[in-house]
């Protein structure tokens, strides 16, 4: 496990975050906007006590709630905008991966907040992941 990836990559500043936040809930059902805020709210929780265990500086909890925030961003979009933003971004879609709307949901929310927000590798692994898993995923 990577304790921090892309270590050479900068944390998302509480700044930042907050400029993504504003926008990153619009046009979201309640139901699904709860439902992000109770992971982020969640995440954080985690975060804090796991961080100072594993030597993670503090400055990362803004990575760790920029990826709550956007992690169902496209939760409730339509299969084929999905498949669209994942080809955009350059993803070779298998089978496996079309035939899980529940999955593909993750990979597409992660390449539109890589176009939206520009977020580095590090947020954009812990959405793309956060439905399938992987050996090497990170606290993230």
């Amino acid at each position: 496990m990577n304790i921090i990836p892309y270590a050479d990559e900068k944390p998302i500043t509480g700044g930042e975050y907050e400029k993504i936040r504003e926008t990153a809930l619009e046009g979201i059902s309640r139901s699904r906007r709860e439902h992000i805020l109770s992971v982020e709210r969640e995440a954080v929780m985690m975060a804090e006590a796991l961080f100072p265990r594993l030597g993670i500086p503090s400055e990362y909890i803004y990575d760790i709630r920029t990826a709550a925030i956007l992690h169902d961003i496209k939760k409730e979009s339509d299969y084929d905008s999905q498949i669209t933003v994942c080809e955009k971004g350059g993803m070779s879609l298998t089978d496996a991966d079309r035939a899980s709307l529940t999955v593909l949901h993750s990979f597409a929310g992660a390449y539109a907040a890589r176009e939206k927000y520009g977020i580095g590798k590090r947020v954009f692994d812990a959405i793309f992941r956060h439905t399938v898993g992987d050996g090497d995923m990170s606290v993230f």
